[in-house]
């Protein structure tokens, strides 16, 4: 009898023991949260505005790859948990179209213009803005050889405006405004120049933005 109780003990205990382990495996195959896989250390932040008055709009919903945020009453928004690389950010509001640009995430990601939404059915877009300046060649007098001057807006690149000269002189460009622009001047044979040209609200003029490009 003390043997059979013995025996019967040992049984219990292998018994629990079993489920113990089993009931642990399957906890760590639950993996919620996430399931196991790690979130990316990127992240995108930024602010939307209306593309008219460039007042902050609350309540934008902003979405990069399967994350989104949506921004508070100061039109801010932060995006965390993405893997660095090539996305395509979707900004929205009611009332509102919604506005699409790429971004590319390389760790604390910040977006070096506004994002403009612009109303639906808001009637002819707003006025302008305007770069303008001169553009000369070291060293050569007379004619040039095609000189291209070209703002590109750092924040969306469908917005751009080029303007090609004949001869060295003056040149002018028309831009939506409301955002940083590159502006670049080139010519065959010569180094091409960049100056960043911050026109911030709709209609701004910038004026005296001059290139002397050297061989």
């Amino acid at each position: 009898m003390e043997h059979a109780a013995r025996d019967s003990a040992w049984r219990a205990t292998v018994i629990l023991t079993t489920a113990a382990l089993a009931f642990g495996l399957l906890a760590g195959c639950g993996g919620g949260g996430g399931g196991g896989v790690s979130p990316g250390g990127g992240s995108v932040s930024g602010m939307v505005v209306d593309l008219d008055t460039q007042a902050a709009l609350d309540q934008a919903k902003v979405t990069v790859g399967s994350r989104s945020d949506t921004t508070g009453a100061d039109g801010l928004f932060e995006i965390k948990n993405l893997r660095n690389g090539d996305y395509t950010l979707a900004a929205e509001h009611t009332g509102y179209q919604t506005r699409q640009q790429q971004v590319t995430v390389s760790g604390a990601t910040t977006l070096p213009a506004p994002i403009s939404l612009a109303k639906t059915g808001g009637g002819p877009p707003g006025p302008p803005a305007t770069i303008s300046g001169t553009v000369a060649l070291n060293g050569v007098l007379g004619l040039g050889d095609h000189i291209t001057v070209t703002a590109v807006d750092q924040s969306d690149p469908n917005n751009t405006d080029t303007d090609t000269l004949d001869a060295p002189g003056p040149y002018g460009l028309l831009v939506p405004g409301a955002a940083t622009y590159d502006v670049t001047a080139s010519a065959p044979g010569f180094q091409q120049q960049t100056q960043v040209v911050p026109l911030p609200n709709l209609g701004d003029t910038a004026q005296n933005v001059n290139f002397t490009l050297s061989p």
